[in-house]
């Protein structure tokens, strides 16, 4: 598309929105992206890796049966590169 003398096809493609979204529930998180699509991780220092990596969980929740841990989910497809840098330089327990 020209207008103007510019070529607003190139600005097109390399703008991008991200919508945040707030949930009020899991079931809410689950509903919106399917179950298959959302991965848990209860592991902060995995949370914190995947952070560095500008890797944002979808829904924050308390563990259940675990008092004060946390469990993050996550859109699977947002995490690829992430999980694959874990897997290559995981922290030892």
């Amino acid at each position: 598309m020209m207008a103007y003398g510019y070529d607003y096809t190139l600005a097109v493609c390399h703008f991008f929105v991200e919508v945040i979204m707030r949930f009020n529930s899991l079931e809410d998180a689950i509903n919106c992206y399917g179950r298959e699509n959302l991965i848990p991780i209860d592991y902060i220092k995995q949370q914190l890796f995947y952070a560095k990596c500008g890797v944002q969980p979808k829904f924050i929740w308390e563990k259940e049966g675990s008092d004060g841990k946390l469990t993050a989910w996550y859109l699977k497809c947002e995490t690829t590169y992430a999980f694959k840098k874990w897997k290559e330089g995981k922290p030892e327990e």
